[in-house]
């Protein structure tokens, strides 16, 4: 057997105790996987059209952590699964990915699953984490006529947690809506209290 075949066996083997419960084997499955960065892709993109649910999730969560902008059609796939948990896992994968091509995707995701409370916070997390790249969608956001978007953006402005998110929070607690004001004033309790524990004061 050649060396190449004993790897994508030895690959193959790691998929699938990742898709088992957490536990010794799981942990380090996940270590080898990560060990194995694009060597791995070929096949976790084999399982992501997968008829099992267990490598489709396989295929969303270690795929975002390969940061190749290859595999984003895949995570876009993947982000509308029939499956909620590979629907989370997808779209966390969009934000740890790091590639800014993304940012008008999950600006749809958001406005298309933002009445789902279970991936809300997800979607929100995922477009924080772009940090001030990601101010123009969110703002966008914060126009929408729907408060569920709304309160999206103002997660995602917490997870940003600038200047400039601040200033977008503020404008947020004069909404229309008593609801999403109360959104954003504790969001901005939240990130003022982080500003100031940070600054040493």
């Amino acid at each position: 057997m050649s060396p190449n075949s004993r790897e994508q066996r030895a690959i193959a083997h790691h998929i699938s105790k990742l898709g088992a419960c957490p536990g010794i084997d799981y942990y380090r499955a996940h270590r080898y996987l990560y060990a194995y960065g694009k060597r791995a892709l070929p096949q976790l993109l084999v399982c992501a059209n997968s008829a099992r649910r267990e490598e489709r999730w396989v295929a969303a969560y270690m795929l975002g952590k390969s940061g190749e902008a290859c595999v984003i059609p895949t995570l876009l796939t993947l982000a509308s699964d029939r499956d909620l948990d590979v629907q989370y896992d997808a779209i966390n994968a969009l934000g740890q990915i790091g590639c800014l091509e993304v940012l008008p995707d999950l600006l749809e995701i958001a406005r298309k699953e933002c009445h789902k409370e279970s991936l809300a916070g997800v979607v929100a997390g995922s477009l924080g984490d772009y940090g001030d790249e990601a101010l123009p969608f969110i703002q966008l956001l914060l126009h929408s006529k729907d408060p569920d978007a709304r309160h999206i953006a103002i997660w995602s402005l917490r997870r940003v947690g600038s200047d400039r998110a601040v200033e977008l929070l503020k404008r947020a607690a004069k909404d229309r809506s008593s609801t999403v004001r109360k959104w954003a004033l504790d969001a901005l309790e939240d990130v003022m209290e982080v500003d100031v524990s940070g600054s040493g004061k």
